[in-house]
């Protein structure tokens, strides 16, 4: 489930891009609006489709995020992308597939362990405990504490300190949002990541996404600047 918008240059980086929408709502067919900066910049643009819950399970999800990059690391050529350039961005729900997929080893998949060279992460839930509290999602199964701790970035750190991250978010976010970027953040660093907060101002949880289709907008700009390094 993938929709590529190849660049016209030759051997161009890619960015792999993971909708939001609670793990339930949303398709990537609602953010095609995504791939025409980075296409007019030189980079190719991956959209990547999931499966949903109550379809999947949360574990599913998460192993569709790894399959869809091994799948493009291995196909990258023909749609004229360089697979040795991989940056992967997500919103939401797609910051944490993310998130985990920087924690998964690909030499298990055949690759090297790490494909992604950067990754720029927006609004993400990086630690599922709050979640398990949380009426809307007991469903998906987050009363499992072995769950919560497979599933959040913040106990499943990148897996290379060698790529760069971004965590971004709203400034106008709520309390909890903020303070998880601020928290991955802190434990990115420590792990030596060459890592940084962007807040986009006046910006809330629904509207920072769309920043992404403005060329000129800083989030914009530094997912194309996180793709051509």
């Amino acid at each position: 489930m993938l929709d590529i918008f190849p660049a016209v240059q030759p051997h161009a980086p890619l960015v792999m891009f993971w909708h939001g929408g609670a793990w339930r709502y949303q398709s990537k067919d609602h953010f095609s609006y995504v791939a025409e900066p980075l296409v007019t910049a030189g980079v190719t643009a991956v959209l990547v489709g999931y499966d949903l819950h109550p379809d999947v399970t949360l574990r599913r999800m998460m192993a569709e995020a790894c399959e869809a990059i091994v799948w493009v690391a291995c196909n990258a050529t023909l749609y004229g992308g360089d697979p040795t350039r991989i940056t992967v961005c997500g919103h939401s729900a797609g910051a944490q597939l993310c998130g985990m997929a920087l924690a998964h080893d690909f030499a298990r998949d055949g690759l090297s362990r790490s494909p992604m060279r950067s990754a720029l992460l927006i609004s993400g839930s990086y630690d599922m405990e709050p979640h398990s509290r949380h009426e809307r999602y007991l469903d998906m199964g987050l009363a499992d504490g072995e769950l919560v701790h497979d599933a959040s970035p913040a106990s499943n750190p990148p897996l290379d300190p060698a790529v760069r991250l971004v965590i971004a978010a709203g400034a106008d976010e709520t309390p909890g949002y903020l303070a998880q970027a601020d928290s991955f953040w802190r434990k990115c660093l420590l792990r030596g990541h060459d890592a940084r907060v962007l807040l986009s101002p006046s910006d809330h949880h629904f509207s920072v996404i769309e920043r992404l289709g403005e060329p000129q907008h800083e989030m914009t700009r530094t997912l194309i600047d996180l793709a051509r390094c």
